[in-house]
């Protein structure tokens, strides 16, 4: 089967109308049998990459349609003591965290509070102008979400960030607040002026979460995240020097994951007790054998790198957003995180010059978030059914001890010029797919081309009661991309 990665450049297929979509939801009983082969196939991948990366352990969980269809663990959570992977094992997810810091970034946008292209000193007016060979230029919001700001990432010079895991990815103080973090690098130099050139950044990210923090501290009494913006409160004058416990990032992501439902995901607190929390491992270079890593503190970056989470919860979040992809919360948009116009036209909408050719060729990041188009035609079947035409939307991550990845499938959505909501459908009737992958092993290398399989699987095996052999044989030769490391969080 041949396929290719298109950019999504022509992101008028995905509209701000939406009309009412065809249910994609899973049909159990004419996939049962097909889908009972991928889960046999997805047993196969996942030992085979397990072995050959050499991970203490694996957790995935794959949802068809919004309902899950495989979640098992593999391996182990604690070696030293034989604690077994589970469904409920925690693991840093790292730079997936960043995925859910922009639904905090387009919830404040929903309430209009935020404007992603004013410059940050509006809201920072301490934060010191940055410079790139004594030009400066200001940055913006969009800058910070897409990696365009030229905010270094763990190292202070482009050429050094090859080393991924450099000196302050084991930082082990603790930071009471994303502001306070930004002390780190607050005043280095820009890798390039704003706009330029695309740099990944988690230090970014804690820029964006102080942001955050300094427009919640202004909304005091404070103006709860999740209220609907008829609801907010109108701000009151008052010492906004010292910063409420309520304005915190922290503060922010645990109602998120309230809102969310999601009772497995919290910060990766290094001094609380947190019930199946995975142990971190690495391979010695010299040798290849498993040793325990360093001790961290992430509170410097809750919003880029510090988040816990469990596969299952990975995929519920997922599948929230899908569900607001397809127009599903159009009758109760009070429970949606954020407006689908949101979501599609600013936190998926892919920006120029970010390509990327690491895990999924020729992506684009959004705001938080790689985005990609794919477009697949069986070279021998010009009488396939269904054209697989699929937006690929999802976020890699490597942590200290862990390696992950969340990655979704989705049926294109398109649109007419007429104005009428029922001119919007979607071209494939194959529902979502949402992997997510969670490795306690440091740089598990081609954890995205896993991911890309397993759907690719799943994909054969809904296709199978309509094209037969084909499926089956996709099913055990779906295309993987060159290997790669996942991007440090």
């Amino acid at each position: 089967m041949k396929s290719r990665v298109l950019v999504a450049a022509t992101w008028g297929l995905i509209t701000h109308r939406v009309g009412q979509f065809p249910s994609n939801d899973l049909d159990e009983n004419s996939n049962a049998v097909s889908l009972h082969y991928a889960a046999n196939t997805a047993n196969r991948l996942i030992e085979t990459y397990k072995d050959t990366v050499g991970a203490p352990g694996i957790s995935v969980c794959v949802s068809v349609g919004g309902t899950t269809i495989y979640n098992r663990g593999f391996g182990f959570a604690d070696v030293e003591q034989g604690v077994k992977i589970t469904p409920q094992t925690k693991f840093r997810i790292a730079s997936i965290s960043k995925s859910f810091t922009s639904l905090l970034v387009g919830r404040m946008l929903d309430q209009g509070r935020l404007d992603l292209d004013a410059d940050i000193t509006t809201y920072l007016p301490d934060f010191s102008p940055k410079t790139k060979e004594g030009k400066s230029a200001p940055i913006s919001m969009r800058h910070l979400l897409s990696h365009t700001s030229g905010i270094r990432h763990y190292s202070k010079s482009k050429e050094e960030e090859e080393d991924e895991y450099s000196e302050e990815m084991f930082s082990t103080k603790a930071y009471d607040s994303a502001q306070d973090s930004l002390d780190i690098f607050r005043d280095d130099s820009l890798l390039h002026l704003p706009g330029e050139d695309y740099s990944y950044s988690t230090h970014g990210f804690t820029v964006v979460a102080a942001v955050l923090e300094a427009i919640m501290s202004k909304n005091q009494p404070l103006c709860p995240l999740f209220e609907r913006p008829d609801r907010l409160k109108a701000p009151a004058m008052g010492d906004n020097k010292k910063l409420p416990d309520e304005a915190k990032s922290s503060s922010m992501f645990k109602q998120l994951f309230a809102f969310l439902g999601l009772q497995n995901t919290c910060l990766d607190e290094p001094y609380k007790i947190v019930p199946f929390r995975a142990r971190p491992y690495r391979r010695v270079k010299t040798n290849g054998g498993l040793e325990n890593t360093p001790w961290v503190d992430n509170s410097c970056k809750w919003s880029g790198g510090g988040l816990l989470s469990t596969a299952p919860d990975l995929v519920q979040m997922a599948n929230h957003l899908i569900d607001i992809y397809m127009g599903r919360f159009q009758a109760m948009e009070e429970l949606a995180v954020v407006s689908r116009d949101t979501l599609v036209n600013c936190l998926w909408r892919p920006n120029r010059g970010t390509i990327q050719g690491h895990w999924l060729p020729g992506s684009l990041y959004g705001l938080g978030w790689f985005v990609a188009r794919r477009s697949t035609t069986p070279a021998d079947k010009t009488n396939l059914p269904t054209h697989l035409d699929r937006l690929y939307v999802g976020h890699t991550g490597g942590a200290v001890g862990f390696t992950s990845i969340l990655f979704m499938s989705l049926p294109i959505v398109m649109t007419s010029n007429r104005e009428d909501a029922a001119a919007t459908c979607s071209v494939s009737h194959l529902p979502s797919i949402c992997v997510a992958i969670l490795v306690n092993l440091e740089r598990a290398m081609g954890i995205g081309e896993l991911a890309i399989r397993l759907t690719e699987a799943f994909t054969a095996a809904l296709l199978a009661p309509q094209v037969g052999s084909w499926a089956s044989m996709a099913i055990n030769e779906a295309p993987v991309p060159v290997a790669s490391p996942a991007a440090a969080a």
